[in-house]
């Protein structure tokens, strides 16, 4: 068997059905023998980098089944990366394969820059953002890494791994199916008898807050959590990547959060005196800049498949549990007697502080323009109950995290760890090849001309997307970082920056378009996504200078977000001692 065909008929029995490609010279035998196999389907892209987070957003929606990127040698390997980075900061299992020059064109150990046409050693480049990265250089050693990539992907952490492939052990004959298996190093004995010592903390607390991670979803443990909650009966509040994990309608659910999480959520956590979080990995736009604050006087259980990040300075764990956390929760619900506390009035209060701290104040709204908080509290209610909504970064991705609501059965993702410009339009192609559900692209102008040549892939296959650009003609959480701390100096973010008539693009790439230009044009627009067959995207024009609120200043704790709340309201949701910095009063609103 020639070596592309075995390339394609290994990674077509281990589930990976579609790949991601754009050829190129070094890659255009394994292309073909993807695009001949029973059973898989070549998607051809217009850039590598979209590719890259084409192959993420499949696995993402995949069900267990790996996406596939395949590039080039040279540069098409090279733009792999960012797609690449996204998911190794996720934590998402993705096979990316890339063409190399012939062993015998390779530079070795020559002290030159290159040998054959394009040859770029992209093992070593990707080496500190991949699980696993090979460079195949004999045949008879093809089969067995593949085996270790697929194995490393899945196993622990996951996370993405590369194989590049020279061009000869692609175009070899050869009998790979007897060639030395990959066997899996002896797992260390996974404790059946967890220490769940820290319960009788758990016990005695008043005011005990559960946080949850996409480490749960990860673990293949979602489908847990309803019981994990009926179990524990206390409030529960979520990262952002874990935000579909409770629907936004669940009793127990307070919300989302951090540096913009909701302000309840953050003073349920910050008011705890027992925290329990589970496949989180606690980072500083969850814990803030003053991360020492951080549920300060809550005795801290952390639960991380991760050994290293229960090691990294940041928050301390009084019990870090180095475990998957499906282990985890089922042990937990087998345990006696989890909890014998009724948490009923800890409950209420949170649910309390939900209603008199919304993410926004509607009074507040300007009617003339699109808000985007109102915008997506509409579209919470107009999407699929398996809706898959997939957002970019900035100012976008903030806003539709703190004004979704998300329902059981939808997914809502994004490249939260990498978070480039860009992202979204290309996952949502992979998310949608994964499994055809209604998908939505959620994304800023200016993360949309990164990957707009991608248009013609939606409509070179058809893909019915809907994509939502919140168009402020600028890079808005950048505008206010500069409206804090550059005084207002809006350089490369309106002086100099511009975007094109997005109408006008998607009518000659042949994309439905509608611009929606004020409140009133909301619910026809979003009527339209229901009701349109084909690719819609919706120009959705957003007032430039809308700020995103609530907001953390750098170094203060997680519960003093701004704009400040007067000292008298903030005082009144502190059942704990304040820190020194957030007892005056600074700028404050009513």
């Amino acid at each position: 068997m020639k070596g592309s065909d075995f390339i394609a008929k290994f990674v077509t029995e281990q589930g990976s059905d579609h790949s991601f490609v754009l050829t190129g010279g070094a890659c255009a035998h394994m292309i073909d023998s993807l695009a001949r196999h029973t059973g898989h389907q070549v998607v051809c892209m217009e850039h590598e980098q979209a590719g890259a987070m084409a192959a993420d957003g499949y696995s993402r929606n995949g069900q267990g089944r790996l996406g596939v990127a395949v590039a080039t040698s040279g540069p098409g390997a090279t733009n792999l990366i960012t797609g690449i980075a996204c998911a190794w900061f996720d934590s998402i299992p993705v096979i990316y394969i890339t063409g190399q020059v012939n062993t015998f064109e390779q530079k070795g150990d020559l002290k030159i820059r290159q040998m054959g046409f394009q040859e770029t050693e992209i093992v070593e480049m990707v080496s500190s953002i991949t699980k696993f990265s090979k460079k195949v250089d004999r045949p008879e050693d093809l089969k067995k890494v593949l085996q270790e990539a697929y194995w490393t992907a899945r196993e622990g952490r996951p996370g993405p791994v590369l194989v590049d492939v020279p061009f000869n052990v692609q175009t070899v004959d050869f009998n790979f199916e007897t060639t030395e298996d990959f066997v899996p190093p002896s797992s260390k004995t996974q404790s059946l008898d967890l220490d769940f010592s820290w319960m009788e903390e758990l016990k005695k607390a008043k005011r005990p807050t559960l946080v949850l991670g996409y480490g749960v979803r990860a673990a293949g443990a979602d489908a847990l959590v309803e019981e994990l909650l009926k179990t524990l009966n206390v409030p529960v509040v979520v990262s952002w990547s874990g935000l579909d994990l409770v629907p936004a309608d669940h009793p127990n659910y307070v919300g989302q959060i951090g540096v913009y999480g909701a302000r309840a959520a953050n003073f349920a956590v910050q008011n705890a005196d027992f925290l329990l979080s589970i496949g989180s990995r606690l980072d500083s736009r969850q814990t803030g800049g003053k991360y020492q604050s951080f549920a300060r006087e809550a005795y801290r259980v952390v639960v991380d498949v991760d050994e290293n990040e229960l090691k990294k300075k940041r928050v301390e764990a009084h019990m870090p549990v180095a475990t998957d956390a499906k282990e985890f929760i089922e042990q937990l619900l087998k345990q006696p007697k989890v909890t014998t506390n009724s948490h009923s009035e800890w409950l209420e209060t949170t649910t309390r502080w939900k209603s008199e701290l919304p993410i926004y104040d509607k009074s507040r709204m300007e009617k003339s323009v699109v808000n985007p908080y109102r915008f997506f509290d509409q579209l919470s209610e107009k999407l699929e109950d398996d809706a898959f909504v997939i957002a970019d970064t900035g100012a976008t991705l903030t806003w539709m995290v703190q004004g979704l609501k998300v329902k059981k059965g939808q997914r809502v993702t994004s490249a939260f760890g990498n978070s480039p410009m860009g992202y979204a339009l290309p996952a949502a192609i992979g998310a949608w090849f994964a499994e055809k559900r209604p998908v939505y692209c959620v994304i800023g102008d200016g993360g949309f001309q990164i990957n707009i040549q991608e248009l013609q892939t939606l409509v070179n296959y058809g893909i019915p997307v809907r994509m939502i650009i919140m168009n402020n003609r600028g890079y808005g959480i950048i505008k206010q970082f500069q409206d804090l701390y550059l005084d207002g100096r809006h350089i490369a973010t309106g002086e100099g920056y511009s975007c094109p008539d997005f109408r006008k693009i998607a009518e000659a790439y042949g994309v439905a378009c509608m611009n929606v230009e004020n409140d009133s044009q909301i619910a026809n627009a979003l009527n339209s996504l229901e009701s349109q067959s084909g690719s819609l995207m919706l120009n959705v024009n957003v007032q430039p200078t809308e700020k995103l609120e609530p907001k953390l200043g750098w170094g203060r704790p997680i519960e003093d977000q701004l704009p400040l709340l007067n000292r008298e309201q903030f005082q009144k949701y502190m059942l704990i001692e304040p820190l020194e910095m957030s007892r005056s009063h600074g700028n404050e609103i009513n």
